[in-house]
Formats: C-alpha cells, sequence, structure tokens
C-alpha cells in the first residue's frame, strides 16, 4: 500500500494546527495573542487551539501570560530548541494574510 507523500516540509513535521500556532507565534516572536485573535487569524477551531496551546505551553515552546481578562500567549525565547524550531518555520510557512503577503518568510 502507498501512502501520499507530505506536500512539504511543514506538513512532514508538524501538524496543520500545530503548524499554524508555532508559525504565528515564533515569527512575531516580538508579539503575544490572545485566543480567539489566534483562531482568527489561523483559521482555526477555538477548542482545537486550546489544546494545542496548552501542550506547547506544557512543553516549554510558549509562555501564557494573564492580561486582564484576557489570556495572552506568545514564543518563549528561552526554549531550547527556539532557534531551531524558528528556523525551520522560517523556511516552511506561508504567513497568514494578516501578516504578510502569503509567501514563504524571509530570513531577518
Amino acid at each position: 500500500m502507498k501512502t501520499k507523500p507530505a506536500s512539504d516540509l511543514g506538513t512532514l513535521f508538524f501538524g496543520t494546527y500545530r503548524r499554524q500556532v508555532l508559525g504565528l507565534l515564533l515569527l512575531n516572536p516580538g508579539e503575544s495573542f490572545h485566543l480567539r485573535e489566534m483562531a482568527r487569524v489561523t483559521k482555526t477551531q477555538p477548542g482545537t487551539l486550546r489544546r494545542e496551546l496548552a501542550l506547547l505551553t506544557d512543553a516549554g515552546v510558549l509562555c501564557r501570560e494573564r492580561a486582564g481578562n484576557l489570556v495572552r500567549y506568545r514564543a518563549d525565547k528561552s526554549c531550547p530548541i527556539y532557534d531551531e524550531l524558528r528556523g525551520m518555520l522560517q523556511k516552511t510557512v506561508k504567513l497568514p494574510t494578516r501578516w504578510g503577503s502569503g509567501t514563504r518568510c524571509s530570513t531577518s
């Protein structure tokens, strides 16, 4: 039985939701986002997104911060694999329309 190959490296290494969340947060390291904002930008259901955020926060990839009534998430730059993850995402993730022209990220 043949399996369909992944269409790109991002799909191969990360699931769709995880790739979208990591792309948004790691490629915008100076920003933090709340759940509904991320759901709108990534076109993901908040419940599914909440599970991914919990896993990534527990793993030390993201930071969870309370800002008034909102819980905001941002990339944790102290994560031991932060630079490697960010580098992989820069090469494999397309930015959502809000953050770019839909083209692959350039190294900056």
